[in-house]
């Protein structure tokens, strides 16, 4: 068995989003139902929102398949921050390059194979995170972003408390400023048998 994390950014924000929202999330449930690799799954995806999605709208997208009995990560991403691998008190991105989905209808996906270890982190996050800005229009920053999952991966904390720490730290720093964007992340811890 395996499990699968996906973060999907849509460009756009309220209903001028929810249409293509919905019909991803169509279109993505079927594409789950066929047995397929990440990029091959990546490219139907694309395809697929590349004739339905109006000029100017597209995905960002990232798709983790973690097999559970080998312990081996399956990753792609186009579009999104590059997602953050903790190993062994090394905290790396895993970089995957793409245009968003629905951008070229002949665009080709790769996807990246690695081992995962028991006390790795995965963590997939938003451009709202590293983008949120404070009162002096300074933007929190990817290198926030990845000091701060580093240390709570270091700190041992659970996926959702590194979660829980990273949307704190982002907001703490930006004060009374609202955020102009989604603040989304996702994380995995990989449990001690």
């Amino acid at each position: 068995t395996s499990v699968c994390l996906v973060l999907a950014d849509v460009t756009g924000h309220g209903m001028a989003a929810a249409i293509p929202v919905v019909m991803f999330s169509g279109i993505l449930d079927r594409e789950m139902e066929r047995p397929s690799n990440l990029a091959m799954r990546f490219a139907g995806l694309n395809r697929s929102l590349h004739r339905s999605l109006d000029a100017g709208k597209y995905i960002c997208f990232t798709m983790a398949e973690i097999d559970r009995a080998t312990k081996t990560l399956h990753l792609a991403s186009c579009g999104n921050p590059y997602p953050l691998h903790f190993h062994d008190g090394e905290l790396t991105e895993v970089q995957r390059d793409g245009y968003p989905l629905g951008v070229r209808a002949d665009t080709e996906y790769a996807a990246v194979e690695a081992p995962l270890h028991e006390g790795d982190y995965l963590v997939l996050y938003s451009d709202g995170i590293p983008e949120i800005t404070n009162g002096s229009e300074e933007m929190f920053g990817y290198d926030r972003v990845l000091a701060t999952v580093h240390e709570a991966c270091r700190d041992g904390l659970s996926a959702q408390d590194v979660v829980v720490r990273l949307l704190a730290r982002a907001r703490e720093f930006a004060g009374d400023e609202p955020p102009t964007d989604d603040m989304t992340c996702v994380a995995l811890r990989v449990a001690h048998r």
